[in-house]
């Protein structure tokens, strides 16, 4: 059977980037003020991901490489992703990062040609600066125990009313990041804990320029957590 060896290469991708399933989420608590950031970067990574690469096996290898991640220099939050695009399936991680310093440190020279030698596809890194952050959780919040419904929104061109909007508590958001981007504009990563969440509010806000994220595996560097059974 050709199963196995198909496994075991989605498998050795995903991990290549490291070199108890609930519905909904407990009430999350609000923050008494967003946050501003100085230094710090959200980072996008994409690998093309092969054919046979479906969610269910990009959700194990993302589980198997969590213990790379656990200690990484820099690394706050990494949420796994993969993103369905008309060129093919993209996997990888939104990472949210110290600083710009400890970002290209991880994503050196040398990580961009062992993924290209081993996966035989360029991966791309993009890096945004962080402006401000909110998180709509406890800081004792588990994310494992509820994370394999999340989505990461990406909306790009908030309008200021969008931005105040997504600074405050929504139905499911989970996290909020605005970034800086081209032009002077300002987008957002909205971490959501289920797709109908996060549709709910691309309607409401009248988004309309967004990337969405499947974020199934969920990182969380300020907290130790303990592993999904």
């Amino acid at each position: 059977m050709t199963t196995p060896v198909f496994l075991h290469l989605v498998l050795a991708g995903t991990v290549l980037l490291a070199t108890t399933h609930q519905p909904h989420a407990p009430a999350a608590a609000t923050p008494p003020d967003a946050v501003k950031t100085t230094g710090q970067v959200i980072t996008i990574v994409r690998v093309k991901a092969p054919w046979y690469a479906f969610d269910f096996l990009l959700r194990r290898g993302f589980r198997q490489a969590l213990p790379t991640y656990q200690s990484l220099d820099g690394l706050r939050f990494k949420a796994f992703s993969s993103i369905d695009r008309p060129d093919g399936t993209f996997f990888g991680g939104i990472y949210w990062w110290d600083s710009e310093r400890q970002a290209r440190q991880w994503f050196s020279p040398a990580w961009f040609a062992d993924v290209e030698r081993k996966r035989n596809v360029k991966p791309t890194v993009d890096y945004f600066p962080v402006v401000q952050t909110a998180t709509f959780v406890t800081p004792s919040f588990n994310y494992r125990q509820h994370e394999t419904d999340c989505v990461t929104v990406f909306a790009h061109n908030l309008s200021e009313k969008q931005r105040q909007h997504a600074l405050s508590a929504q139905d499911g958001l989970w996290q909020t990041y605005l970034v800086g981007e081209s032009g002077g504009q300002q987008g957002g990563f909205f971490l959501f804990a289920s797709a109908d969440t996060a549709r709910s509010f691309i309607a409401k806000q009248h988004l309309t320029h967004y990337d969405w994220y499947k974020t199934p595996v969920l990182l969380n560097n300020k907290t130790v957590l303990s592993p999904n059974p």
